[in-house]
């Protein structure tokens, strides 16, 4: 997308690098925020603020090493409660009970306020951690609460067809930590110890009731003691009231109209009574974690669509030019990272990764980070220049091209990989220079063959199978892994599946490529896509 400019680094904000002040500086036609909801969503419960109390998002952050997360203390106990039992309460158990490296957690208590029929996670997702669910302890659950279910007409006997189908498997209760469940249960206060660490949550006891036709969780008297080190919050997102836009109680106020015309994307000033002309919100920046992932992108589309109606009937602006913002902002001592510096990050990442013996690596400090790209760039351009690919001249006809490499199963030869073979496609006019689906889904296939098929093994390789004809681009991966079932892939479109990384290279494969089907059980992914009309 050649119209397309990413300036990334550049936080937007109250007393951030650029305000939305400075954004309607460079005077642009519109302006769309699809930000999401990056606020902390705060419960308001005595003692909150004690030491081991989090929210999902800032934990999750923190353990997928994002600056400035990653260098904050995050520290778990043995004994930790995640408030919530959606996709995030899985992924979060996942991580500490299956991925922390420092294998701390001993037990993992999901708390809810409503009882097991109305839990909110996918089966697919909660398969990934069943085999930790305490059998005998949550059949005590259950004895404690079934009055209370059958008031409602749950019967506690049909949750195996229900949310719970762990239940109807023989139980396979694996070594490690124990995955427990408190349902019918608030959180109403945080007690700390001496030094200032949560050692006990109260909950207050909730009995359901009908309510317009559903079930709901009505407060009683008496209140519980659970005693644990940690509280994870896994209760939904609020918006960033920082950002700079008109902030309510339930999010970023936007106009509310039936006129199709007015939309409810464009944001409203309430102090004002009037709109902030050609500013608009999208997806969960619009509305903070509603609906699937896939629901937000499409109302991102949705919104999209607006913007462009709304461009159609005001006159074209003399904006700043992509050469002037870059300027401006290395005039504010911003060091913008670009597209091209994403990638020598990520060769960078995946070196170090190699050298330290690990999965994958992530800077966690910022400065550290910039220096990184600067330092690959630097190199990169040297190494160019050595060889002179600078100076290559792009053959003036489109070729047929048939191409077949091979790579160890190294997370560092992934980066490499892709670059060559896109830089490789690039010049010989296959693809065009603006091409990113294919590098995306590229790279991700080899991803999913490297980890996932070949387990990192460097005795394995992956193939590459590469064919460019007529306008389109065929690329088969295939591993010496043992193949997959593609129906046990989670759906990262699922209810809180926001954050969890299984099944999105599929997703985004399925996403940039026009056909993608998986062969001899699931040890080859085969893609095409057409990148040119056929040419007479």
């Amino acid at each position: 997308m050649p119209n397309v400019h990413y300036f990334g680094h550049v936080p937007i904000g109250t007393n951030c690098a650029l305000t939305i002040q400075e954004l309607q500086g460079f005077n642009p036609a519109a302006i769309v925020f699809a930000v999401g909801a990056q606020g902390t969503k705060k419960v308001g419960l005595p003692g909150e603020d004690s030491k081991g109390v989090y929210s999902a998002k800032d934990f999750v952050y923190h353990y997928n090493l994002l600056p400035p997360f990653a260098t904050r203390d995050f520290s778990i106990g043995r004994r930790i409660a995640i408030v919530g039992i959606g996709n995030v309460m899985v992924d979060i158990a996942r991580w500490l009970m299956i991925d922390d490296p420092r294998h701390t957690a001993e037990e993992v208590i999901a708390i809810a306020r409503r009882g097991p029929f109305e839990a909110k996670f996918d089966k697919k997702e909660f398969a990934n951690i069943e085999q930790h669910l305490d059998r005998a302890g949550f059949q005590q659950e259950l004895e404690r609460i079934k009055d209370k279910l059958a008031a409602v007409g749950q019967d506690v006997s049909k949750l195996a067809n229900d949310t719970f189908s762990v239940l109807s498997k023989p139980v396979n209760r694996i070594a490690g930590p124990g995955l427990l469940f408190r349902f019918l249960s608030s959180p109403k206060e945080i007690k700390a110890g001496p030094g200032g660490r949560i050692r006990s949550l109260t909950v207050t006891e909730n009995t359901l009731v009908q309510e317009d036709g559903s079930v709901a969780a009505k407060a009683m008297d008496e209140t519980g003691e659970i005693d644990v080190d940690t509280v994870i919050f896994a209760i939904g997102d609020v918006h960033d009231a920082t950002l700079g836009i008109p902030t309510g109680a339930s999010g970023y106020v936007t106009r509310h109209s039936t006129d199709p015309k007015q939309t409810s994307y464009e944001v409203f000033d309430p102090q004002k009574g009037q709109i902030l002309d050609g500013i608009y919100v999208v997806g969960w920046a619009r509305r903070a974690s509603e609906g699937l992932v896939g629901i937000a992108r499409h109302d991102a589309e949705l919104g999209a669509e607006h913007v462009l109606e709304y461009l159609k009937r005001v006159p074209e602006t003399d904006s700043r030019s992509p050469g002037q913002i870059r300027q401006y902002l290395e005039d504010k001592d911003v060091q913008v990272v670009n597209k091209p510096d994403v990638g020598y990050l990520g060769k960078v990442e995946e070196d170090e990764a190699k050298k330290q013996g690990l999965t994958y690596f992530k800077f966690n400090d910022d400065a550290a980070m910039l220096a990184a790209i600067q330092r690959e760039k630097a190199r990169a351009k040297s190494e160019r220049a050595f060889i002179g690919l600078d100076t290559v001249p792009i053959p003036c006809l489109r070729p047929s091209i048939q191409l077949q490499c091979a790579l160890p199963s190294e997370a560092a030869a992934i980066s490499t990989s892709v670059d060559n073979l896109i830089r490789l496609l690039t010049q010989s006019r296959c693809i065009p220079v603006s091409e990113d689906n294919i590098e995306i889904a590229l790279r991700e296939a080899l991803n999913n063959a490297v980890v996932h098929g070949n387990r990192g093994d460097p005795r394995r390789y992956v193939c590459i199978k590469c064919r460019c004809e007529s306008g389109d681009i065929s690329i088969a991966v295939s591993d010496e892994g043992e193949g997959f079932d593609l129906s046990k892939v989670p759906d990262p479109t699922a209810p809180g599946s926001i954050y969890s990384i299984h099944g999105r290279g599929i997703y985004l494969m399925k996403a940039f490529m026009d056909e993608v089907r998986f062969e001899h059980g699931g040890s080859v992914v085969w893609m095409r896509k057409r990148v040119f009309e056929a040419e007479r």
